[in-house]
């Protein structure tokens, strides 16, 4: 049975309480399984007994500061149109 005296095993005694290691808040568990081959892409930090530690999830890449120079065409512009439209529509 492990004791909270020894440091190596803290992570691991929070993990087993149901609480998150480093930001303490509750774990929400998933049964599904996750493929060992998307976890250790991640470079986990193995924290005992199977427990592995993921990094942060990063922020989503920010937009486009600049808008792309297209326009929208009106309905009934003749560029609109595929070029088999258009070849009917020259007849």
């Amino acid at each position: 049975k492990l004791t909270g005296t020894d440091k190596k095993f803290n992570a691991l005694l929070k993990v087993r309480e149901g609480i998150h290691p480093v930001s303490g808040k509750p774990i929400k568990w998933n049964k599904e399984p996750i493929p060992w081959a998307l976890v250790e892409a991640q470079n986990p930090v193995d924290i005992g007994s199977g427990y592995y530690l993921l990094p942060p999830i990063r922020p989503p890449p920010s937009g486009r500061r600049q808008p792309t120079n297209l326009i929208e065409l009106p309905d009934g512009d003749y560029r609109k149109h595929t070029n088999t439209v258009r070849r009917l529509i020259d007849r």
